[in-house]
C-alpha cells in the first residue's frame, strides 16, 4: 500500500514535521537494519539509482529543517530522495523544491509499506501527522507516477 500527499506541493515545514513522525516509526520497525538510499528518478524519467547505505541518524539529521532537507535533494526536477529498508518492507520518497519567485520551500512525500505493516501505520501514524495522506494500491500509484 502506498500513502502519499496530494499532487499539489505543500509547505516543506509540514513535510519535515510529518516525516519526523514517519521516520521514528520506521526506525522502530527496522532496528539494526541497514537502509538503502536512492536518487529516485521515477517521476523524471522512470529510473532509480542506488547511492549506497544510509543510517537513521543521517535521516534524522536531514529532517532538522526544510532547508537542511533541501540541501540533500538531487538537483534535477522531480527527482526524489528514496530510502528503503534493506528487506524492502518499506520505501520512502521525499521531494522538496523552491517555489519560483518566492523564497519558500514546498514538497511532497510518499511511503509504500508491506501489507503486514498497514494496520499499525494507519492506527499509530496517520492520526498524528500534520498532513493528510492518501492511501492507494501501490501498483496503481506507481503506474500513475512513472514517467
Amino acid at each position: 500500500m502506498s500513502y502519499h500527499t496530494s499532487k499539489k506541493l505543500i509547505d516543506a515545514q509540514v513535510i519535515t514535521s510529518s516525516l519526523v513522525d514517519v521516520v521514528n516509526y520506521l526506525e522502530e520497525l527496522s532496528i539494526n537494519q541497514q537502509l538503502l538510499c536512492y536518487d529516485d528518478w521515477l517521476e523524471h524519467d522512470g529510473l532509480q539509482f542506488k547511492k549506497g547505505n544510509i543510517k537513521f541518524s543521517k535521516l534524522h539529521e536531514m529532517l532538522v529543517s526544510p532547508h537542511k532537507l533541501y540541501e540533500y535533494m538531487p538537483e534535477d526536477d522531480y527527482v526524489c530522495i528514496g530510502i528503503s529498508a534493506y528487506d524492502d518492507s518499506w520505501y520512502l520518497r521525499i521531494y522538496i523544491q523552491e517555489t519560483e519567485g518566492v523564497e519558500q520551500l514546498v514538497g511532497k512525500f510518499d511511503i509504500t509499506i508491506h501489507n503486514r505493516l498497514i494496520g499499525c501505520f494507519e492506527n499509530r501514524i496517520l492520526p498524528i501527522l500534520n498532513v493528510k495522506l492518501l492511501a492507494e494500491d501501490s501498483q496503481r500509484y506507481f503506474s500513475k507516477i512513472l514517467c
